[in-house]
């Protein structure tokens, strides 16, 4: 649009896309959803998700159904906060600060949430660190997520790292680096054994056809635990 559109996330399945819109009141997060081959038209994610302030940087899980965000509205614990949303049945949740195990008085952007849903990564220049922006970690337990450990001098150092993500093993990263004011460059780092996701991310994809047409059809799938029996 005449608008400015930009920094998207997408689910696994490639068919639900998490984008930002600015404008001159400033910037919300869209959605839209793949049906066949197309999109659907850009719904704007409503007061659960959006403010009046600054939202943008989504980071959607690989199921479609967690979103992490950044925003500069009122509540939180700094300037920029990472922000959260689960999809229900009734649609996205109303979003919460992650809180001050992961957000300080300073500024947390650029989330990205890792394939297997246990391991967020952030940028934030409000934890000892190297000088500017660091790129952290931080792992989720049934307690709540762990504060965000420095990923170490291999990739941060006195300039400022942006948007890190990483590969669905855990053994790959990519991530900006800044070097002068008006120069970025993209990285590539292999990542050590110590620096690795613990759990892995697999995605299974398939297409339920009709047994006799063989025409595609919609279909619901559910992942048992065998060891827990329960749906996960």
């Amino acid at each position: 649009t005449i608008q400015r559109e930009g920094a998207c996330n997408i689910s696994a399945d490639g068919r639900h896309l998490i984008f930002t819109v600015c404008g001159s009141m400033g910037c919300d997060l869209y959605e839209s959803r793949k049906k066949g081959n197309d999109w659907s038209v850009p719904k704007n994610l409503g007061p659960k998700i959006n403010s009046s302030g600054w939202d943008a940087q989504p980071s959607l899980s690989a199921d479609g159904r967690e979103l992490y965000f950044v925003s500069e509205r009122k509540g939180g614990f700094g300037g920029y906060d990472i922000w959260h949303s689960q999809w229900e049945d009734a649609g996205w949740t109303q979003a919460k600060n992650l809180g001050p195990a992961i957000n300080t008085q300073f500024d947390e952007i650029s989330p990205y949430i890792h394939i297997n849903n246990q391991n967020l990564y952030v940028v934030s220049n409000g934890y000892p660190g190297f000088g500017g922006y660091d790129i952290y970690r931080s792992e989720k337990s049934d307690s709540g997520w762990s504060q965000p450990v420095n990923l170490g001098q291999l990739l941060n150092d006195f300039n400022d790292q942006y948007s890190f993500i990483v590969s669905g093993d855990g053994a790959i990263g990519y991530y900006s680096k800044e070097e002068s004011k008006n120069r970025s460059r993209l990285f590539k780092i292999t990542l050590p054994e110590n620096l690795i996701t613990k759990a892995k991310g697999n995605i299974v994809k398939g297409t339920v056809l009709h047994a006799t047409t063989k025409a595609p059809l919609a279909a619901a799938i559910e992942l048992i635990d065998l060891k827990k029996t329960n749906t996960l």
